[in-house]
């Protein structure tokens, strides 16, 4: 029921994200000493669907934000991409021959991929 009760609410917030962690055991936690402990493929098994529903929140989030444009300061350079971190924490690449490390610049928001939303330099 607990899990359950959390799993709901997890649905009903306006989050996008949430960090999911398997509970385990600890030497002279009290929690160890509970009854009735939670086997631990049922642990993981709930470990697992917070996971999706995270995955799917996020996603829908970042759906949300397609063609919005945002401040982003960039942090670093992948391959040909550099990488940001929007003025709302969305995690973004763009594209750029420019030197933009330590820079903040706005972006256009344009697709969603699995690790960063895509996005495009605008006004520049």
């Amino acid at each position: 029921a607990h899990f359950q009760a959390t799993e709901q609410l997890l649905r009903e917030l306006p989050i996008d994200y949430f960090h999911v962690f398997s509970y385990s055991e600890r030497y002279q936690a009290k929690s160890s000493q509970l009854a009735d402990p939670v086997p631990a493929q049922l642990i993981a098994q709930r470990s697992q669907a917070l996971r999706e529903l995270s995955q799917r929140k996020k996603r829908l989030y970042h759906e949300s934000l397609l063609g919005s444009i945002h401040d982003v300061i960039f942090e670093e350079r992948k391959a040909k991409a550099w990488i940001g971190c929007t003025d709302n924490y969305v995690k973004i690449q763009v594209e750029s021959q420019q030197q933009l490390e330590g820079k903040m610049r706005k972006v256009k928001l344009v697709a969603v991929d699995d690790h960063y939303m895509r996005a495009e330099m605008y006004g520049d």
